[in-house]
């Protein structure tokens, strides 16, 4: 069952990927994002954002926050609207199973595996961070866990005395991870080295220590 869910995900990415082609490719989506900043059109810029980033950010403050981006972004401006003529490095990702994804890229082969499946979940985005943290609480892993814990924290505990802790808030556990599988795919919204997320009434925040992302708190 698995495996045909699996070859069923890839097939609907090639659909999808399919219908793009027939319309606009994703430099276009490039070269709009670049004409929008040379024209001062925070609209049009809105529409070739993805709706889960037009979700974190809301569009009353993408445009209040607009002539601050168009700022820093305007030099890009001219290289963005020559970016049609750029090829395009397509990904995509899988979910096979709760906590684990499969990275893919198209090139000229076809879709080919570029990660996900050598190594245990990552920290190099605040969803890596969320997954592993969940799969850490669900598996009562206090060695684990420890790993998505920042430096200022961790330093004040051990692997035992989460472990512990754990085990001795079982149902409050339960809920949380509860609460967090039905919210792994809303949006995360991150700026620079922070991040949250919302999941009902509840939120969830982010930290990134170097090259690794870690979760400051979880509630």
């Amino acid at each position: 069952m698995k495996t045909y869910k699996f070859k069923h995900k890839i097939t609907s990415i090639s659909c999808l990927l399919l219908v793009a082609c027939a319309s606009a490719g994703p430099q276009q989506a490039a070269v709009a994002w670049g004409e929008a900043l040379e024209a001062d059109d925070p609209e049009a810029a809105w529409a070739q954002l993805d709706p889960e980033v037009q979700a974190g950010w809301g569009y009353e403050r993408f445009v209040a926050e607009w002539p601050a981006l168009r700022q820093r972004q305007r030099p890009l401006a001219a290289t963005l609207e020559e970016a049609g003529e750029t090829p395009a490095r397509l990904r995509a990702e899988v979910t096979y199973a709760p906590y684990e994804r499969v990275q893919l890229r198209l090139g000229e082969a076809g879709w080919r595996i570029t990660g996900g499946v050598f190594e245990g979940i990552g920290q190099q985005t605040p969803r890596d961070a969320l997954l592993g943290f969940m799969r850490a609480l669900e598996a009562r892993d206090g060695a684990a866990l420890l790993r998505y814990a920042p430096s200022t924290y961790a330093q004040h505990m051990s692997a035992a005395q989460l472990q512990a802790d754990l085990e001795a808030r079982g149902a409050e556990i339960d809920e949380l991870v509860a609460a967090l599988q039905q919210a792994q795919d809303a949006p995360i919204t991150e700026r620079g080295p922070r991040a949250w997320l919302r999941y009902g009434e509840r939120e969830i925040t982010f930290v990134r220590e170097g090259e690794v992302w870690k979760v400051e708190s979880p509630e």
